[in-house]
């Protein structure tokens, strides 16, 4: 295949060596995006007569009836051959993005878009958003030292932001965990729940090692999306910066609120439904606990929003209990535009108030815990401060995936024998994550070094436990 066809085949078509081969190419192309249209459309009626179906299972019977289509193209001529290798590409965006002349102007906008599908592919809101052309196009750049930032795209919403970027330069490595730092229009730190480092897609740019990524940025509670973002990165020792300008007027009227005020009661239990915010990138929901509650809410089991057509919009395992005001956020039925949605769970995760750990920080045992579930690896003594790593089987839990259970809250304190507070210190860096492959949560954390009179008291905040109930509250 042409070098060039490699480097951007994925979005766009490269020139032929003579007309009589680009006349041909731009007919083969023509039939087989007609066909690949053709297959879309025999897709959503499938979907839309099997409603049980699952969207996947339609995906793949797309895929399999565009192979066959561009089968008939073969006996084309010999120059021909790049356009169906490269057809594959059209038959992967076009399972997910419409085939429109809009679409068209993304792929000529946003070089390496089909790398964004692929990364952007898992959540149904963000594919769902670029298929009704929410997507706009601005690679916007910084440059030096032969380093090279480019904000490539947007989406936002009144809550949500996605930044797609690439970065390239001398020694870059896909999967390379770099540091960034938002701010807004007046300098300040974005008040943002703030995702980044996902599975990077290595693009080759000319010799130059490149990648490409997105910032998935949900503002905090009440909190405006700003104006502009000013969006830096730290690449090979150079600082470059993309002010990201947010263009209030594309979502000033897509925001739907209901106000629930239902009550949920779980194992004598009990919480509000407060009220639900869509928008086009997320669904989100608040909840407020009941204070008389005797024992502790941590999550809902598997839960989910449903309307009216079967289709399930999820949301990922968060940290943070539902014994305050909390909100969780959900993929968007936004561009479905379902007449109901209904919130679902299959129960709810609960654990005793008064949980405490007991450990003797000198010889690394534990003395007490509400179970076997925790164990102490190990209570490492350092110049200034002594590291403790536990970990947290939640292997019986429920089918709910992989819950980052607060353990410990690291701003209250704990005691020794002689019921002295102490208070934990604070160190960068992730202080819980899964061991690959297991059910088991690793936690570090550090206390001041001091000759303690022993054993130390932990109190508990969030425990494995759990009560199985149907839960079901109407939203519209």
């Amino acid at each position: 295949m042409d070098e060039r066809l490699k480097r951007d085949g994925e979005s766009n078509w490269t020139e032929c060596n003579d007309d009589d081969n680009r006349i041909a190419v731009d007919e083969a192309l023509n039939e087989v995006m007609q066909a690949l249209q053709f297959d879309r459309n025999v897709m959503e009626n499938e979907m839309a007569e099997h409603e049980e179906w699952k969207t996947d299972q339609a995906l793949i019977n797309g895929v399999r009836s565009g192979r066959k289509q561009a089968v008939r193209y073969r006996r084309k001529k010999a120059g021909l051959w790049t356009v169906l290798a490269a057809a594959s590409v059209f038959v992967l965006l076009s399972a997910f993005v419409r085939v429109s002349p809009s679409f068209a102007s993304f792929l000529e906008d946003i070089p390496g878009f089909s790398g964004y599908v692929k990364l952007l592919g898992y959540d149904q809101s963000l594919m769902a958003a670029i298929d009704n052309e929410y997507l706009m196009p601005l690679n916007l750049s910084d440059e030096r030292n032969g380093y090279k930032l480019t904000v490539n795209g947007l989406m936002a919403d009144a809550q949500r932001a996605i930044i797609l970027y690439s970065a390239e330069g001398p020694g870059i490595q896909p999967g390379d965990s770099l540091t960034y730092k938002l701010t807004d229009e007046n300098g300040e730190r974005l008040q943002a729940m703030i995702g980044s480092n996902h599975n990077f897609r290595e693009v080759s740019v000319g010799k130059a090692e490149s990648y490409q990524d997105y910032m998935d940025i949900m503002m905090g509670q009440d909190v405006p999306m700003p104006n502009q973002i000013h969006f830096q990165l730290e690449l090979g020792g150079e600082t470059l910066a993309v002010d990201v300008p947010i263009d209030q007027e594309q979502f000033a009227d897509k925001t739907e609120y209901v106000l629930l005020n239902k009550q949920i009661e779980i194992g004598e239990q009990h919480i509000l439904m407060k009220d639900v915010t869509i928008t086009p990138l997320q669904v989100s929901v608040t909840f407020e606990g009941d204070e008389a509650n005797s024992r502790r809410l941590n999550d809902f089991i598997n839960m989910k929003i449903v309307d009216d057509k079967g289709r399930e919009y999820t949301t990922p395992n968060g940290m943070g209990g539902l014994d305050s005001v909390i909100t969780r956020n959900f993929q968007s039925s936004y561009f479905q535009k379902p007449r109901h949605l209904t919130f679902v769970a299959d129960g709810a995760l609960i654990s005793d108030r008064d949980n405490k750990l007991v450990i003797n920080s000198d010889t690394g045992d534990i003395l007490s815990a509400p179970d076997s579930k925790i164990k102490l690896n190990h209570a490492e003594k350092k110049s200034d401060y002594i590291e403790l790593e536990l970990t947290l089987d939640q292997s019986d839990d429920p089918g709910i995936g992989k819950k980052i259970y607060t353990l410990f809250q690291t701003d209250s304190t704990f005691h020794d024998a002689s019921g002295e507070q102490f208070a934990f210190l604070r160190f960068g860096g992730t202080q819980a994550g899964f061991r690959a492959g297991s059910s088991e949560i690793n936690y570090f954390y550090r206390i001041p070094n001091k000759p303690y009179q022993q054993p130390l008291t932990f109190e508990i905040e969030e425990y494995p436990g759990y009560v199985m109930k149907e839960i079901k509250v109407e939203i519209k």
